[in-house]
């Protein structure tokens, strides 16, 4: 008999419900019974919409403390249906997505689950050590996570370097660790338009603007490859809260370098239509764990260029030819030249469905372990 399944997982808004559907319909084609729990604004037909109606990003006409005060109240209601159903269901496996910032009601809430419930209790890691810079909030959420993980019996993560960090950061043992790779983001799920191949930019980067996401390498390295291509365009699209004042500060050199700036909150549907517009996206991270990204740009058929941090260099989406050494202006402006004007990369489809297939045969592999041990109970 299949195992039962309890996805919980709120970050699944819009675009971000891509991952837990990869997943879902690996499972649903080997026969799992599976429920999850997900954001209102899921855009797949199934699952239980539970969760942040009212205080979803996108959709909130709550501002500040008020909104905080009523996503908690709707994290609550949500979580105490998902305890409800549990008793009733009373699930083989309840796969929890820990992303984000954990608290005490995440807590209890886990705490509560398992007591109620003989099933396995998993943890999906979406991001194993908190990245944050400030040391007191760094602090903080390691000591709730740790609380949280020493509720787990198995915890599933995305790449190596989060076996590594699970193992030395919180102690766990790695025989309660499994992997299975990132969920591909397949955005032409949901790209009513289908992939068109005009550019309006040469190069794009988006999505929040923060230091480990190499955005002052971009301004660094950027005017040096203008000089020598001054017709190339570069649109600098995403939120840029933590980046404001240098922003602001700069906002002659883009009109002399030609940056287009789009910053704010990126809707969906424009996030969509911003990548098809590129050429070419760049990553110039500096640090990172999981990304959904790569693979969002990559579905629609655009070139990349990235970093050769860990989580690029053991993507078997990214081409070799992709990648410039991590922090080095030379080498990045290097590959700038080699993607200017480039075609879009043929192989990229490939490379996707051999992706898509690494990917099933490793998540049932994660899944069929449980199925023996509920069948040797």
């Amino acid at each position: 008999m299949k195992t039962r399944i309890y996805h919980i997982y709120w970050g699944t808004a819009g675009n971000a419900g891509l991952y837990l559907d990869e997943i879902y319909q690996v499972l649903s084609m080997a026969g799992y019974k599976q429920r999850v729990f997900v954001s209102y604004y899921y855009p797949f037909r199934y699952g239980d919409r539970i969760f942040f109606k009212r205080t979803e990003m996108e959709h909130s006409h709550y501002k500040g403390k008020m909104r905080k005060i009523v996503m908690g109240l709707e994290l609550l209601l949500g979580l105490s249906k998902v305890l409800v159903c549990s008793l009733i269901d009373k699930p083989d496996v309840i796969n929890y997505s820990y992303a984000g910032w954990g608290n005490g009601l995440i807590y209890w809430f886990l705490k509560l689950i398992r007591k109620c419930n003989r099933g396995t209790l998993i943890i999906t890691c979406h991001d194993v050590v908190p990245s944050v810079r400030n040391k007191a909030k760094y602090e903080k959420e390691l000591s709730i996570k740790q609380k949280i993980y020493n509720l787990a019996d198995y915890f599933i993560v995305h790449n190596a370097n989060s076996i590594d960090d699970i193992k030395r950061v919180f102690g766990i043992n790695l025989e309660k660790v499994l992997l299975h790779p990132f969920p591909l983001m397949d955005l032409s799920k949901l790209d009513s338009q289908g992939k068109t191949n005009d550019s309006k930019y040469d190069f794009l980067f988006i999505g929040h603007l923060r230091r480990e996401k190499g955005i002052e390498l971009l301004f660094e390295a950027w005017p040096l490859f203008h000089k020598m291509c001054p017709e190339a365009s570069l649109c600098i699209a995403g939120n840029a809260t933590l980046y404001e004042d240098f922003i602001n500060k700069r906002r002659t050199e883009c009109v002399e370098n030609n940056i287009i700036l789009n910053l704010g909150f990126i809707k969906d549907k424009d996030y969509i239509e911003i990548i098809k517009s590129s050429n070419c996206v760049v990553f110039p991270y500096t640090a990172g764990t999981n990304s959904g990204v790569i693979s969002t740009v990559i579905s629609l058929g655009r070139n990349v260029i990235t970093s050769d941090i860990g989580m690029f260099v053991n993507n078997p989406l990214v081409h070799r030819d992709s990648i410039f050494e991590t922090g080095n202006i030379n080498s990045f402006v290097e590959k700038l030249k080699e993607f200017y004007g480039k075609t879009f990369d043929e192989d990229n489809h490939q490379r996707i469905e051999k992706y898509r297939e690494e990917f099933q045969r490793q998540v049932i592999n994660v899944y069929s372990a449980f199925d023996r041990a509920k069948n040797d109970k």
